[in-house]
């Protein structure tokens, strides 16, 4: 697997409120502007982010072990979103580790439970079965001895023998005692509330050190349409439909199952993608640059996001070269000029696939274990966790450059022909990471690009993430921690 691409995103200044002196925010606004003509926009409880930094190849063939797929998709499900980001940047803690956290900050104890009438109750009556047992024992063991002294009794029987043979009393004493002990323990511990506290913390805890086995995060393979392009799962003449995944039953086995990835999942997202790939449907829309360039942030639905948010850290489309860190990539220029450029994406199909927790849901959690009045929590307040995953097939960009745009991108793309050579020039843009195609040696790629240079056209033909499917974007739901 290749190294993931930087992801780090970086706040500029500048902007009146709106973006409008920020072009360069102005092309990720319309690029989610673009991919949300397809879903939807976002709203307080539904929060869409492109997929921008993470776009790369999550590896998913039937070569590569399923291992190796789910330690990628638990990384990418797994992520905490800040509300003030419209871009999925999974670099700010994960929902497990989150879990953690607040299960580590609860505390069981009689001030939690406001029980100390009952603990006393309890507390007198385990003391007096213990007291009532001592005297029985001291009774019994005195008939006892004097049993073995009279030979009554053989030595080598043993007291509990004894006592099983000849006084009843003192097993049923000692089932009471322990009866009475447990349930003193359980008031002191909140009837029961520590023991799950503690297992659900391990559970947990076990789920956030094997990150590759994780069952904290499952998939479902049920596909939902979208808009007008209500794509269906396409089964072979001949061969029955693979049921729905179900989620597995919860189970000392469920907490440690080898897979968080059912394999019908990858299976029907495989199938649903090379069937499209062999269609001959295709669609396309232009990124509307200037639109956005009037769009406030608040204006498609993210609410908390700053004005002036640049997603691209330097630049919507950077120039690098082979072994550079992406966050090493140059700007491209492109974004110091309003005109002469223009952006589309193009596809094949478009499909929402749907991710679906086990029982780590922060609400159950909390309302399970919840803190005294007044507590602060984890302090991490409201955050966007994934709910579901925007897939295109046959997916691609294209930019054309004209004018100083393109005199600006000749510019950087020259600098590291001279630096590195036209075979080891990169690109990213929008955060798919493309090697030159010609170089292509290595099947994990993220992308590749072309560049027609006397036309100023950028054609990126992204590696897919399933099948011929590529992730785009991800469908978020609010949680507060």
């Amino acid at each position: 697997m290749p190294n993931p691409p930087n992801r780090h995103m970086h706040r500029v200044g500048g902007g009146d409120g709106r973006g409008n002196t920020d072009i360069n925010s102005a092309y990720w606004k319309a690029f989610v502007m673009a991919l949300q003509t397809r879903i939807g926009g976002a709203g307080n409880d539904r929060l869409f982010y492109a997929a921008a930094e993470t776009n790369r190849s999550i590896p998913a063939s039937e070569y590569i072990p399923m291992a190796t797929t789910n330690e990628f998709l638990y990384n990418e499900a797994d992520a905490l979103i800040p509300l003030d980001e419209p871009v999925y940047n999974p670099g700010n803690g994960g929902y497990c580790a989150a879990l953690l956290q607040y299960l580590n900050l609860y505390r069981v104890t009689l001030t939690d439970t406001h029980d100390h009438d009952k603990a006393d109750k309890l507390r007198k009556e385990m003391t007096d079965a213990i007291a009532e047992l001592r005297v029985a024992k001291s009774a019994a063991l005195k008939a006892y001895n004097e049993d073995v002294k009279n030979g009554i009794t053989a030595k080598g029987q043993g007291f509990p023998k004894w006592c099983e043979q000849n006084d009843p009393s003192i097993k049923a004493l000692e089932e009471t005692m322990r009866t009475k002990s447990a349930l003193f323990d359980a008031c002191q511990n909140g009837d029961g509330v520590a023991s799950n506290l503690n297992t659900f913390r391990n559970r947990v805890n076990d789920a956030a050190l094997g990150a590759g086995q994780n069952p904290g995060i499952c998939m479902q393979c049920c596909p939902e349409p979208i808009g007008d392009i209500a794509a269906k799962i396409h089964t072979p003449p001949g061969q029955p439909k693979p049921p729905i995944a179900q989620e597995p039953d919860v189970s000392a086995s469920y907490w440690r199952a080898a897979y968080v990835l059912d394999p019908t999942y990858r299976g029907t997202m495989d199938r649903w993608s090379s069937n499209f790939e062999k269609s001959s449907a295709h669609n396309s829309i232009n990124l509307d640059i200037q639109s956005a360039m009037n769009k406030s942030w608040k204006d498609l639905g993210y609410e908390q996001v700053a004005a002036g948010f640049d997603a691209s850290c330097a630049g919507f489309i950077r120039v690098g070269a082979s072994g550079m860190e992406t966050s090493k990539y140059e700007s491209a220029g492109i974004e110091h000029h309003q005109t002469g450029v223009s952006m589309s994406m193009f596809w094949k199909e478009m499909q929402l696939f749907n991710v679906k927790r086990g029982t780590w849901d922060v609400p159950n959690v909390r309302q399970t274990f919840a803190l005294p009045a007044g507590h602060a929590g984890t302090g991490l307040g409201k955050r966007a966790v994934p709910t579901q995953f925007l897939c295109a097939s046959g997916f691609g960009l294209k930019c054309v450059l004209q004018g100083e745009a393109k005199k600006a991108f000749n510019e950087a793309w020259e600098r590291q022909v001279a630096s590195k050579g036209a075979a080891s020039v990169r690109i990213c843009c929008f955060g798919f990471d493309a090697c030159a195609k010609y170089d292509k040696k290595d099947e994990q790629e993220s992308s590749t690009w072309e560049y027609d240079a006397a036309s100023g056209t950028i054609t990126i033909n992204p590696t897919p993430t399933f099948g011929n499917a590529v992730l785009l974007g991800i469908c978020c739901s609010v949680v507060e921690l």
